[in-house]
């Protein structure tokens, strides 16, 4: 590890400018860990962050954010990725002295670092003396948060070979101890020893890192594609069933059914002419969604010396120029997508005079819009029958025996809370069954039943409810409407008002009249 340039530096400012070499596009976070309140500083990117840390030399237990998010710390709202970063901590350092303890960090680094190099891990490009142990860290041109799923692989991969790092480094919300600070444990100053200058690409180091290459993954997937198996989310990570990358890959398999009948129906070397355009392209173009760039030109290759071999090499080629080429100008984790993205009833327009009909039933992703919604209709009924679902007939007539049953249960004088429970069913559908065998009499049906008595009823409030009718007797009313008149509309003007004799009860005023 010798062969690497040695730079030493002290200041955070430098540090910082090391992890960060481009612009800042979004916030930094930067965490005192020795403050209750206050602690959290969001940097936004417009800020100028020099001063600030200019301030936080030779303080205690300062942390900072190596990636950058949008506001605040949280996963959903990374937005670059600058670095792979590991922290190791060194262990039995209490029975150590002061003198054998730093000698003892940089036995276990210098061990550290030759199993990376034997494990043929490019070196970290910076060390960082942490006081009771270090952090490596690999920089890399900043990337979007697209690439995180490939960016914790890395992450596993690294603290799996590492002796003692710690697992939560693959937390990409992870805060990192801030060089040039103290640490509270021991009172060690952090220190820096850069290993190499430059930086690498995010694809190189992703690539000599993990156990295969983007490359060799995605030549996975093509095989099996070509077997015919179905797509695992552990086989594609984050782009798993339900997704457009499965999409493609039914649809690779489709194209490839296809090729494969009329190869052996053709009787020859090849698929016959003025089909082999058509299906090379489509099938070029759905490799390209979950083959790398860098495999999808030998796999196109291997599938047109296999089922093409009386078309040339190079016009096989010139049918995927276009696919080749749009695939390699999207770059992964960037916005932009330049691959063909067919829709459903374009592909089946374009290859449904292919399509025989012994295999029609077999197709997945080639198929009609009518045939999907059968086949979708068909998958629902299924699924629902499994979890216990009947027709409606079935369900009505089910309905039906429940409620003659809860009837007669009512009518014993059951609860309907028991009902509910003998049934199986909940409280508010027996109360449903039960509405009209015990439904309060409404206003029309009072009505009714005073006029059939023989006597007139009125209103006195126009309520909508039984407990807002009033019903009272005519003849009531007009007495007491005859009283007001003599109490306060007498006859003789010059007489004084009629006042009721002492003695007489309002009733017997109102019956006299």
């Amino acid at each position: 590890m010798s062969a690497f340039p040695q730079k030493r530096i002290s200041a955070t400012n430098d540090f910082y400018d090391f992890i960060h070499p481009t612009k800042r596009m979004e916030t930094v976070i930067l965490w005192d860990k020795t403050r209750s309140k206050g602690a959290w500083t969001c940097v936004d990117p417009k800020e100028d962050i020099t001063n600030l840390l200019d301030g936080l030399n030779y303080m205690t237990d300062i942390y900072f954010s190596p990636n950058e998010f949008y506001k605040w710390r949280l996963g959903k709202n990374l937005r670059r990725l600058t670095s792979f970063y590991v922290d190791v901590d060194c262990r039995n350092l209490d029975n150590l002295s002061s003198s054998d303890y730093n000698d003892y960090i940089i036995n276990v680094l210098q061990d550290t670092l030759k199993k990376i190099d034997d494990l043929n891990i490019p070196s970290p490009n910076c060390v960082v003396y942490t006081g009771r142990g270090y952090h490596l860290y690999w920089r890399f041109e900043p990337v979007g948060a697209k690439c995180l799923p490939r960016w914790k692989a890395v992450m596993k991969r690294l603290i799996e070979v590492i002796d003692n790092a710690d697992p939560a480094c693959t937390d990409a919300t992870r805060m990192m101890r801030l060089p040039n600070t103290y640490n509270s444990k021991n009172g060690a100053l952090s220190d820096i020893g850069f290993l190499c200058d430059d930086y690498y690409t995010f694809d190189d180091l992703c690539n000599q890192i993990l156990p295969h290459t983007r490359s060799e993954i995605r030549d996975f997937r093509a095989a099996r594609a070509k077997r015919g198996l179905e797509i695992k989310k552990k086989t594609a990570g984050q782009r798993g069933r339900g997704s457009i990358y499965e999409r493609w890959y039914l649809v690779y398999q489709d194209v490839q059914k296809l090729i494969v009948h009329h190869f052996t129906k053709n009787k020859s070397e090849s698929v016959p002419e003025g089909m082999r355009d058509r299906l090379l392209f489509h099938a070029a173009n759905a490799l390209s969604w979950f083959t790398h760039k860098e495999a999808l030109e030998s796999e196109v290759k291997e599938l047109a010396a296999k089922y093409f071999g009386s078309l040339e090499l190079s016009k096989c080629l010139a049918y995927c120029s276009s696919v080749l080429k749009r695939a390699s100008n999207t770059k992964a984790g960037e916005e932009g997508e330049l691959r063909y993205k067919y829709k459903s009833e374009t592909l089946y327009d374009e290859l449904q005079d292919l399509i025989p009909s012994e295999l029609r039933s077999h197709m997945r992703a080639l198929v009609s819009s009518s045939m999907r919604k059968d086949k979708k209709a068909a998958a629902q009924r299924a699924y629902r029958q499994n979890r216990g679902a009947v027709s409606r007939s079935e369900y009505q007539s089910n309905m039906e025996k429940r409620k003659r049953e809860a009837e007669k249960l009512a009518k014993r004088g059951m609860t309907k809370s028991t009902i509910a429970e003998k049934l199986g069913v909940s409280l508010s559908t027996v109360k449903n069954y039960l509405r009209k065998i015990v439904a309060k009499p409404t206003i029309k049906e009072v009505g009714a039943r005073e006029k059939n008595q023989g006597s007139k009823s009125v209103s006195l409030y126009s309520g909508r409810s039984p407990e807002l009718f009033v019903s009272v007797s005519v003849a009531y009313v007009v007495g007491c409407l005859q009283y007001a008149r003599l109490c306060f509309f007498p006859l003789n003007k010059s007489k004084k008002k009629a006042a009721c004799p002492a003695g007489q009860r309002y009733s017997q005023i109102l019956d006299s009249s």
